[in-house]
């Protein structure tokens, strides 16, 4: 591409010229296999010197439609728009790289993951928070001991039990209503760092309804990855409730008198509200407390597992033999997966981000400085997350693979994606339990 384009002028020096023979030479046989009249046209440039046939545009969508199916055997699908890029001129583009078909030439790279769907709009679901973060008020350190209830409660100090004054609830109304993608109400955070209480949509809300993260016919809400948990892919071979990491939280909030299904949505509803579930009366605790259960909850709690049955919904559609040969789309679920643990702060970065956001990507890398677990000791990003992320890619590429597979050989791949699966859920664990260390050692 980047000699196609040098050489567009019609008259190349003999160096263009051989740069574009040396590179074309070796992608010819590949391009024939999957389209012989696109392969002739890059022919005809490198090889017959022929810059007039065939227009510059013509010879680079030639080679750009074969993309696809490039390679052979599980090589197949793997040469992708995104994977190509564009042409750089130092740091302006010269050339933008393809734009059309399975490909998805404009997405971005996940913290180095290479996503084959587009799931931008399900990464935001980190604004979400972001705006539920800035709506809850101050944070009231030190001085506000557990279950100080003694003094005015106070919305920008974080004092007191209750969300200000003598109103206990955090505010809710009519903030974020939706009526498809028909905005009624405002719904929005101006300035998080700078949160209007009077005009910038509630908290509550934004959890309720959503917010930023739209869907093909609605706002997707972080609250309905909790709500719907007992009926969430019920006709599948294994529907949320009994995803075999999802059913041991289940189980044991049962044990402990909360809905076996929706206990997380359950537990942030409460904090919000200030009303007791479980032994914990979120009434009593303390303004910060129920500021920290709010953030914290909504991640570990509603998204965390969201997370791990955008995997097992992925896994169920390999099993079921539904996937499609060579259709990126076919890892769709498995990609929204990535979106959710990451956020859309990483879309569009490499390996160590220079910022990992707050979803659990960022929780990783935070508690990774603590216990000296990150990928260099106290520095970069945590070890966690790069086990996590080679995981990832490898029950992409195995679902990738499974496409029109059948028998021991489809089984085989998606058990691949279930072992993935399986150690992806249990090493998100780490960031938690290191969490938990830390706050044992500080009370």
């Amino acid at each position: 591409l980047r000699y196609l384009y040098t050489t567009q002028s019609g008259s190349p020096s003999s160096k263009e010229a051989g740069e574009l023979w040396a590179f074309a030479t070796p992608i010819l046989p590949f391009m024939h296999k999957v389209d012989p009249a696109a392969a002739e046209k890059l022919y005809r440039r490198a090889w017959k010197f022929d810059f007039t046939t065939d227009s510059y545009t013509d010879v680079k969508e030639a080679l750009e439609s074969t993309y696809k199916n490039l390679g052979a055997g599980t090589g197949v699908g793997l040469v992708t728009c995104a994977g190509v890029g564009d042409l750089y001129e130092g740091q302006a583009v010269v050339a933008p790289g393809c734009t059309s078909g399975n490909n998805f030439a404009t997405l971005r790279y996940i913290a180095g993951y290479e996503p084959l769907t587009d799931v931008s709009e399900h990464a935001e679901i980190d604004l979400d928070l972001q705006h539920i973060i800035a709506g809850l008020g101050g944070t009231c350190a030190s001085e506000c001991a557990l279950s100080d209830c003694s003094r005015t409660s106070n919305k920008d100090t974080g004092i007191g039990c209750n969300y200000d004054g003598d109103t206990v609830p955090f505010p809710s109304g009519d903030t974020c209503q939706w009526d498809g993608l028909a905005l009624s109400g405002t719904c929005s955070v101006a300035d998080p760092a700078n949160y209007d209480h009077t005009s910038d949509a509630k908290a509550f809300d934004v959890w309720l309804h959503g917010a930023n993260s739209a869907k093909s016919a609605g706002m997707r809400a972080i609250s309905g990855f909790a709500s719907g948990a007992a009926t969430k892919g019920a006709e599948a071979k294994v529907p949320y409730r009994d995803n075999k990491h999802i059913s041991v939280m289940n189980d044991y909030w049962r044990l402990k008198n909360l809905d076996q299904n929706t206990w997380g949505y359950d537990m942030v509803k409460a904090a919000f509200e200030g009303t007791r579930i479980g032994d914990v009366n979120f009434g009593a605790v303390g303004r910060t407390f129920r500021k920290e259960a709010i953030q914290k909850g909504i991640m570990y709690m509603n998204i965390f597992p969201y997370v791990i049955w955008e995997m097992q919904d992925q896994v169920n559609d390999c099993k079921a033999g539904s996937l499609l040969a060579n259709d990126d789309n076919s890892v769709h679920a498995w990609d929204e997966a990535v979106a959710f643990y990451s956020g859309s702060t990483l879309f569009g970065t490499g390996v160590n981000p220079i910022s990992s956001g707050i979803m659990q990507y960022a929780l990783a890398d935070k508690r990774c400085k603590n216990f000296r677990t990150c990928a260099d000791g106290f520095e970069g990003g945590a070890a966690v997350n790069q086990h996590i992320w080679q995981l990832f890619a490898r029950g992409r590429d195995a679902v990738r693979e499974a496409g029109g597979l059948t028998g021991s050989e489809l089984l085989n791949k998606c058990a691949i994606a279930e072992d993935s699966m399986d150690k992806i859920a249990a090493l998100s664990l780490i960031p938690f339990i290191q969490g938990t260390l830390r706050y044992l050692y500080t009370t």
